[in-house]
């Protein structure tokens, strides 16, 4: 580092120089002038831009290493650019802080190159509306880290570039925009986040599970085992023959990431045991012929994980327990139809295990009792005992009265004592006969 600043001879011969410039002709100026001139934002390609960007949107802010040349030695520290504002901070010297400026942004005039007295360094020079003229050249960030920086003096080749200083000022959105872009260029890309969950976690075999799956910052997202290649959101539902664990693998730009879950697969119960003791059964699916109506069912329904629940043709059934295990069970009183009716007792125990038995119940009614052939229609002239005996008494002979019997009838079904009795009254074996010969063809 130089303790000696090479403007210092330059000052002895400041008045020389001044007055050859107040003397000289116009066509000096027109030189120095056609020399300063705002540097263009395409040479900003060399410049790492985002290194100057220390605060993004809404209220961006390039702060870049600057030093002011002012007197013989000059200060430094930085330079801060935002849309609205323009100002100075001054590290060191000490003595020098009263350099600093705030002023705004707006109010600036003009920003180039500036060469002081033809001296080969080029610096930048700020004009602004209010008559203030500031003179800038950048210096390594390195240098103004130095622990010493209280009392280190600058020299010319801790200088950069003078440019970005004119740059930040005249063309700050674009600056702004080139720096964020880099600084997103630049920055680590994130990895991916996943998420995955199996419900339910344990299952019987045969029975479905879903997988829920989710995943961030990422291109590429693989479910395995049997999936493969999925969106980074979603879900599916599958059923797993054995114990199994699922990986979700996710790709992005900022790497690869993975979680899993696992489901585990039980074997299924065994059913519940049900007997049925009416109708008795030796196996589902029997034809049972049924003479009579209404039928009740009644059985024994028994399973290890406690007593099931018991339904006949989705009805539930009446259970009385025996046991922790068992239960007796019997159905309301079912009117059949003729022909074919289907039963069918299902019970499930409380491990979800089901079991069921189906049947047909035959039903043939029985024949109706036959019809007694109509009684014939009452003579009302039938003869009654006592008028066979009151004509027997009035002196008309058993002939006559046997002829009666025959073409009227009788009212009457003679025993032997009605028989007695027309006997007693004069009756003979032809009225007897005719009696018996009448009523045998009723």
């Amino acid at each position: 580092m130089k303790l000696f600043h090479p403007l210092l001879p330059k000052i002895f011969l400041a008045p020389l120089l001044l007055i050859s410039f107040l003397t000289a002709p116009a066509s000096s100026f027109a030189q120095v002038a056609k020399r300063a001139k705002s540097p263009p934002v395409a040479d900003s390609g060399a410049v790492d831009w985002d290194q100057f960007l220390i605060k993004g949107e809404p209220n961006p802010t390039l702060r870049i290493p600057a030093a002011h040349q002012h007197a013989a030695t000059g200060c430094y520290g930085y330079l801060y650019v935002t849309r609205e504002e323009i100002w100075y901070e001054v590290l060191a010297p000490a003595k020098d802080k009263d350099h600093a400026f705030r002023l705004p942004r707006n109010t600036l005039t003009d920003a180039r190159q500036w060469r002081f007295m033809g001296t080969t360094m080029p610096e930048v020079e700020f004009k602004f509306s209010n008559g203030k003229v500031f003179h800038f050249f950048r210096v390594r960030q390195s240098y103004l880290d130095r622990a010493d920086l209280g009392t280190a003096k600058f020299g010319w080749d801790d200088v950069v570039s003078w440019e970005p200083l004119a740059q930040a000022a005249t063309d700050f959105d674009q600056i702004v925009r080139i720096a964020e872009q880099r600084q997103a260029a630049l920055a680590p890309k994130p990895i991916p986040s996943v998420s995955l969950s199996v419900d339910p976690p344990n299952v019987e075999k045969g029975h479905p599970v879903t997988i829920t799956w989710s995943a961030a910052n990422a291109t590429n997202v693989d479910l395995e085992p049997g999936i493969g290649d999925v969106p980074v959101s979603g879900s599916r539902t599958v059923t797993p023959e054995e114990t199994t664990t699922y990986v979700l693998t996710a790709q992005g730009p900022g790497g690869g990431n993975n979680t899993s879950r696992s489901v585990t697969v039980n074997a299924p119960a065994a059913p519940p045991a049900i007997v049925l003791v009416e109708p008795a059964l030796t196996s589902s699916g029997q034809l049972v012929e049924v003479t009579a109506s209404p039928l009740v069912i009644r059985g024994i329904v028994m399973d290890s994980a406690g007593i099931p629940v018991v339904l006949i043709n989705g009805a539930p059934a009446a259970l009385r327990p025996k046991s922790a295990q068992a239960a007796e069970f019997s159905s309301d009183p079912m009117v059949l139809q003729p022909g074919d009716n289907r039963f069918e007792i299902s019970a499930v125990s409380p491990s979800n295990a089901e079991a069921k038995v189906v049947f047909l119940a035959r039903y043939a009614p029985p024949a109706p009792p036959p019809t007694p052939p109509p009684a014939p229609p009452s003579n009302p002239k039938a003869l009654a005992k006592a008028d066979i005996i009151q004509l027997l008494n009035g002196d008309v002979t058993s002939a006559r009265v046997a002829r009666l019997v025959k073409e009227r009838g009788i009212k009457f079904n003679p025993s032997d004592d009605d028989l007695n009795d027309i006997r007693a009254a004069g009756g003979k074996n032809d009225l007897i006969e005719a009696l018996r010969q009448v009523a045998a063809g009723q």
